[in-house]
């Protein structure tokens, strides 16, 4: 059996003008008695807007829509402990490395990276990348026996990059990969002698990514070695975030897989907003970050909340999704 879809909007009333008064401004209402909330099986979610994800009418039963389970963008998991190699190994710097994309480490979950497939959104084909996370970190969780509804699961985090060197260099880095959707991003890292949240010396992304396709410099590097190219503790958020707020964002991070943490005070220290600029390689990341002050471990549990303002689900549009989306990733 496949899936009912209407065309919106919908209305549902237990009130509606005409029949009795109101009680209290002597308006005419009309009352159902059996009048009560709501119940749907399984709950409610929120169509992703987007044209890789949204229902097509007249599609097949295995047709694929994404759905934001209870109308928020939610990221529960426990991540990977950080690892300054989760991307790339140890190499010697050489001028051979210039314009030539190191060589990426296989999967592994004791560095909290794995060998994957996704489908691409731009194409519909299928992808083979490294992804920033562990093989138990499913990217959608599919509902029925088709998979015709999917929800965006609390595991799918992206991270952020860095490159470890062994001295200062001024030589600038892109990391080619896709975010938490699966949509590409490029973004470049320019080294300093603070640039890096492992070492003295590198350089940090100020995009996050979920999946990694290839890293290059393109010119020789003037560093001895290279240390490694692994992931951070600055999370992206899965849905726009213009604000700091309660209402907008909620973020915990607890010590422990199975204790709650305490909401954590969102400021500019420990977090960015979305960046409103168009985006090139270097713009703050499109739907903002949080920077945790507690370094991964593999343990711990990493909790962030994002409800859309009723404004941004107004303003989406067919051809505008930023509200949500934050604005377009900017990728080569």
């Amino acid at each position: 059996m496949g899936i009912t879809a209407n065309s919106g909007p919908l209305l549902q009333y237990g009130i509606t003008t005409g029949g009795s008064t109101d009680g209290l401004t002597g308006n005419v209402a009309d009352y159902n008695d059996q009048r009560a909330p709501s119940v749907s099986d399984l709950g409610y979610a929120l169509m992703d807007p987007r044209a890789a994800y949204a229902y097509a009418p007249g599609g097949s039963v295995t047709n694929k829509t994404m759905a934001f389970f209870n109308s928020v963008g939610l990221i529960d998991v426990v991540p990977p402990a950080k690892s300054s190699v989760a991307v790339v190994a140890a190499v010697t710097a050489s001028s051979s490395l210039a314009s030539t994309a190191l060589t990426l480490q296989a999967g592994s979950t004791t560095r909290g990276t794995f060998d994957t497939t996704i489908v691409a959104p731009e194409s519909g084909a299928t992808i083979s990348v490294l992804m920033l996370g562990s093989s138990t970190d499913n990217q959608y969780e599919d509902m029925g026996t088709t998979g015709a509804i999917n929800l965006w699961s609390p595991t799918n985090v992206s991270r952020a990059v860095s490159v470890i060197l062994s001295s200062y260099t001024d030589t600038a880095w892109t990391v080619h990969g896709r975010d938490e959707y699966g949509y590409k991003i490029s973004a470049g890292m320019s080294m300093s002698s603070v640039g890096s949240f492992e070492s003295s010396f590198g350089g940090t992304t100020t995009q996050t990514f979920r999946y990694i396709d290839a890293i290059y410099t393109s010119s020789t590097p003037s560093s001895t070695g290279i240390l490694g190219v692994g992931t951070t503790d600055t999370y992206g958020f899965p849905l726009k975030v213009p604000y700091f707020g309660q209402q907008t964002v909620q973020v915990s991070v607890s010590s422990a897989a199975l204790v709650g943490g305490a909401l954590i005070a969102l400021t500019s220290a420990n977090a960015t907003l979305a960046s409103t600029l168009t985006a090139t390689s270097t713009t703050p990341n499109v739907r903002g970050t949080f920077i945790s002050s507690v370094g991964s471990s593999g343990s711990y549990r990493l909790q962030i909340r994002v409800t859309p303002a009723a404004s941004a689900i107004a303003a989406v549009a067919s051809s505008d999704i930023s509200p949500l989306f934050g604005v377009t990733q900017y990728s080569t």
